[in-house]
């Protein structure tokens, strides 16, 4: 299983720096400075889930709110790649059942999956030590990255700041049972994206963002990452450039490596 360990990190300070770092005895792959670029992004022209669209005003002053906490379309630009992994399937994610922080196990579509991911990951892999594995906590992540890791031969190290967005009350409900009982909160969100931010006595956009930002500043060379799907989304947005828009509209895929480098991704796939 992971080591519960945060590891090396190189603390930001503001835009558009450079950070002297003595090599990481831990790992040894570790570049000795990290670079990091903030330029402006235009908002791409993404699609909408017409089921829901009838929330996109409230998306809309969702996005102004957050533009005036600080949100942009600034991108966290790292000039080495990051592996973004979601975890495999489980009964949960079949059933369209929100998980949130709830615990629960990959099924056998996902045990395979996250096989599928290690055989990507050991092609793309270079150099005789592997990248360092961080993962989140919960156990479908770990089962996830264990299976990766022993791929690899690397121990995945867990990170709390990896985990779900919290769905509050919704946790544990279908997509159709939410829609029973709060059919108004459920309608007026566009996207997946939309709703899982916005749950009933869940956790907001804005603490989201802060862990998870607080993990990628801290990045300091190529690196695996573990997590979830709408973490994962949340992640891909910062590195591409996105806005909140065009990152609610971002896919979060099982059972395929989102390699993202200098804001440019590429999907792999076994």
């Amino acid at each position: 299983m992971g080591i519960d360990h945060h590891g090396a990190r190189c603390a930001l300070r503001q835009i558009e720096i450079k950070i002297p770092q003595p090599l990481p005895p831990r790992s040894g792959i570790f570049p000795r400075e990290c670079w990091l670029h903030f330029p402006q992004s235009p908002l791409p022209d993404r699609n909408i889930d017409k089921n829901r669209a009838s929330g996109q005003p409230q998306a809309a002053r969702l996005v102004l709110e957050l533009a005036a906490k600080g949100f942009t379309s600034s991108a966290m630009r790292f000039d080495f790649p990051i592996y973004l992994l979601r975890h495999g399937q489980t009964d949960w994610n079949r059933e369209r059942r929100l998980q949130g922080w709830l615990d629960t196990e990959l099924n056998a579509t996902g045990r395979t999956q996250a096989a599928a991911q290690a055989q990507i990951m050991h092609a793309v892999q270079t150099g005789t030590k592997p990248l360092p594995l961080y993962s989140s906590p919960l156990t479908r992540a770990v089962q996830t990255a264990d299976i990766v890791g022993a791929q690899l031969g690397a121990a995945p190290i867990l990170d709390d700041r990896l985990r779900e967005v919290h769905m509050g009350a919704w946790q544990g409900l279908t997509h159709i049972e939410i829609a029973s009982h709060w059919p108004k909160a459920y309608h007026s969100h566009p996207t997946d994206f939309h709703l899982s931010i916005n749950t009933k006595d869940g956790e907001t956009l804005e603490a989201l963002s802060n862990r998870l930002d607080s993990f990628l500043q801290g990045l300091c060379g190529p690196s695996i990452i573990v997590t979830h799907g709408i973490a994962l989304q949340y992640m891909r947005g910062q590195l591409l450039g996105l806005d909140l828009a065009a990152t609610a509209n971002l896919g979060h895929e099982q059972a395929v490596i989102y390699a993202i480098q200098a804001g440019a991704e590429n999907i792999l796939r076994a």
